[in-house]
């Protein structure tokens, strides 16, 4: 099956823009974080939506980056990145499990929240187990793509074995500096050794993760000029990485 997708860099302050996918991301959140992996410090409103403290709307330098389904327009994997220098979950609930490391750096950035769509939601749209294992390596090599064109030089995250090991599988360059009294590894991503391992993609997915940050700069280029040229008339872009980088500015509702 060829399925076509989209690849949306989504502030929170954006998300009534973008529902259903925002709202279908929410919801899977909630089924693979509370129903089956079981979670129990997570909690959903009464829309079945699973949020934390870090999606609120005053938070707006946290960034989405979520695979969207062109013809059904849900949510088909997504991830969440912050700035280590704002609050965020390491350092307000699992500081003691990082060993001292100095992680906090305005270039070092958190990753949460990698999420992959229920089976049973994706098997409604005709996409198989097998084809949603391509959306894992999609998301961490745009993650990875995005961040070095951003000037993160790391993203640190916490995640269980499972994901640990699929990542280490599949030559990404992820290390443990940290476990958790449950068993959950503190991780640390190297932005630079992780683009120099990226696996051949084009095989896998018919794009490379070149293409998906081109595909995501055409898509987003243009809204970031339209934003820039309404607010200031003399505006002309003279970086064509600066609308990438401006997602850690407050400033620019944006991306």
């Amino acid at each position: 099956m060829v399925y076509m997708y989209n690849i949306n860099v989504i502030k929170r302050s954006e998300f009534h823009l973008y529902a259903p996918l925002t709202t279908s991301m929410l919801s899977d959140r909630k089924a693979i974080f509370m129903d089956a992996l079981k979670w129990e410090a997570l909690r959903a409103n009464h829309l079945g939506w699973e949020r934390d403290e870090y999606d609120s709307l005053e938070r707006d330098d946290v960034v989405y980056i979520i695979l969207e389904d062109v013809e059904s327009g849900r949510h088909l994997a997504s991830g969440r990145i912050m700035p280590t220098t704002s609050a965020h979950m390491l350092k307000d609930h699992f500081h003691r499990f990082t060993n001292n490391e100095p992680y906090i750096a305005p270039k070092t950035w958190e990753i949460s929240r990698l999420c992959v769509a229920p089976r049973r939601e994706l098997k409604k749209i005709g996409i198989s187990p097998r084809e949603a294992e391509t959306f894992v390596n999609m998301l961490a090599n745009t993650v990875v793509n995005l961040g070095a064109l951003a000037g993160i030089n790391r993203y640190v995250g916490i995640t269980d074995n499972l994901v640990f090991r699929y990542y280490q599988k599949n030559n990404y360059s992820v290390q443990e500096f940290g476990r958790t009294d449950e068993g959950y590894i503190i991780t640390n991503w190297d932005i630079k050794k992780n683009l120099d391992k990226k696996a051949d993609a084009k095989q896998q997915y018919g794009m490379n993760s070149e293409d998906c940050v081109s595909k995501l700069f055409n898509e987003h280029r243009s809204r970031y000029i339209e934003y820039c040229e309404t607010k200031r008339p003399d505006f002309k872009l003279k970086d064509p990485e600066e609308f990438i980088k401006s997602f850690s500015r407050p400033e620019a509702h944006l991306i």
